[in-house]
């Protein structure tokens, strides 16, 4: 793989995930200090379990990268359409979430283009990968 498509596939997924936590900063600080704590309880206790999925997910690509278990390039067709799938579904709970505790519509509107954000830069990273 190209070392020049992968440091351009970061620098864009790395600026697509620096502009949505911005956004989401944003969103946040326009919140009363109680929905601020409410959603610090929301959203703490499964922190640590949601970065699990995605670096398990990256132990198995490279173990099938390390030993051809699965050929390139359907070794990345599998994993970014696992993360998407993921990242999908933890915006669909996070909205839930958000929506079952009475967090008004504007602010789920920005968290939502936030995640959009996140995800169009998977998205483009992994089109740089294979496509370029």
């Amino acid at each position: 793989m190209d070392l020049d498509k992968v440091l351009l596939s970061f620098i864009v997924l790395m600026a697509c995930i620096l502009f949505a936590r911005y956004l989401n900063n944003k969103a946040v600080k326009k919140l009363s200090a109680e929905k601020k704590v409410e959603l610090i309880d929301l959203f703490s206790s499964g922190r640590m379990l949601a970065l699990f999925f995605p670096l398990a997910l990256m132990v198995l690509l490279y173990g099938s990268m390390k030993f051809n278990v699965i050929p390139e390039p359907y070794n990345l067709y599998i994993y970014f359409g696992l993360i998407v799938i993921y990242a999908g579904v933890r915006n669909y709970e996070m909205h839930k979430k958000l929506k079952d505790n009475d967090f008004e519509k504007g602010f789920r509107k920005e968290i939502l283009i936030s995640s959009a954000i996140r995800m169009l830069g998977i998205l483009v990273a992994f089109a740089i990968l294979l496509m370029f």
